[in-house]
């Protein structure tokens, strides 16, 4: 979808079927008017696909494996504020990495994403008032719930999810 005039509509972009080769965990985010297509491969690289038209072109790697983690899948990619936030599911729980000017350039690892998103997977990032509020799926069991991380500077993350989200579904296939 796009935003058109005010108004929300359907849109379609094509991708060559070669640049999302080897790729999977797609997730769309955008930068200002820029619009991006990521999706991770099976070595843990994050690949970033711009929008060049009417198509998504592949580019250089964002992330590299080796500047973040050894698995990753099903990115969740944020730009704000001139910094690139990175989310991934890493053997059943979160990690993610931040580069930007506050950086100096290079990936830092989120502290205390770790400690706090065991079980939880399919991470999506926001910014909502200033805050970064990280939804993700967690299962306990035969249920599946919504869980909710908040951090005000990326400096520690906190559960938030029985003040905020308390799910009641069950996971479907």
């Amino acid at each position: 979808y796009a935003l058109i005039d005010g108004a929300l509509v359907a849109r379609e972009w094509a991708v060559d079927p070669a640049d999302l080769s080897e790729l999977r965990g797609f997730a769309l985010a955008a930068s200002g008017d820029d619009l991006f297509l990521h999706g991770v491969d099976g070595l843990g690289n994050i690949h970033q696909l711009s929008k060049m038209g009417d198509a998504f072109v592949r580019g250089p790697v964002l992330l590299s494996a080796f500047d973040g983690w050894s698995s990753a899948e099903n990115p969740t990619v944020l730009y704000f504020q001139e910094h690139t936030v990175v989310v991934v599911e890493t053997g059943g729980a979160l990690e993610g990495k931040v580069r930007g000017p506050q950086t100096t350039g290079s990936w830092v690892a989120l502290e205390g994403l770790l400690e706090v998103s065991a079980g939880m997977h399919h991470p999506s990032l926001i910014v909502q008032g200033g805050v970064y509020q990280l939804h993700a799926a967690r299962s306990r069991g035969a249920r599946t719930e919504i869980a909710l991380l908040a951090s005000d500077r990326l400096l520690g993350w906190r559960n938030i999810t029985d003040r905020a989200l308390e799910g009641s579904g069950t996971s479907r296939a």
